[in-house]
């Protein structure tokens, strides 16, 4: 008696253990854990003057970019960002843009990804569509998306010595 193609197997049954066990054995992770800031914050502990991100001729050690985020987070918090809120950024790829989403991150928000090179209605759609906030951004990109209804967060507007507000 032979097999038809049907029912032959398509892996032998080492790969398919491998396959199917081995590389899905994710398990879950602990609920602090989850978070990317959380994640974040534990690697800067680890190596704070390691490189953590390079950006149009700027870079920025862990620590350093721990501190731009916590005291953006604060900012927010003062917005009134935390659970539920929605932040649009607004901004360029820079380090900057790393410190903003971790930053609002931080602050208990989710952020909306807002590309400066999307035209001005689709900015504006989605800023009014999501409902966020405030919009974080910089002076040179607020005319992108018009009047809005969210307090705009200037980032070079912002305070250089706040003072680095921890997570609670």
């Amino acid at each position: 008696d032979g097999l038809t193609v049907a029912e032959l197997p398509l892996l032998a049954v080492a790969e398919a253990s491998q396959v199917l066990l081995e590389w899905n054995d994710t398990g879950e992770m602990e609920a602090g854990e989850t978070c990317l800031h959380h994640l974040f914050a534990a690697q800067a502990a680890r190596s704070p003057e390691a490189e953590a991100v390079v950006g149009r001729g700027e870079q920025l050690t862990y620590r350093e970019l721990q501190e731009r985020a916590h005291r953006l987070a604060a900012r927010l918090r003062t917005l009134g960002v935390g659970p539920e809120a929605r932040v649009g950024v607004l901004l360029e790829r820079s380090c900057d843009l790393v410190a903003a989403l971790l930053g609002v991150l931080a602050a208990g928000g989710a952020y909306v990804p807002l590309d400066p090179a999307y035209p001005r209605e689709r900015l504006r759609w989605i800023l009014e569509d999501s409902r966020c906030a405030v919009l974080l951004t910089r002076a040179g990109l607020t005319g992108l998306v018009g009047e809005t209804q969210a307090p705009v967060l200037d980032l070079d507007a912002a305070p250089a010595a706040e003072p680095v507000v921890a997570e609670p």
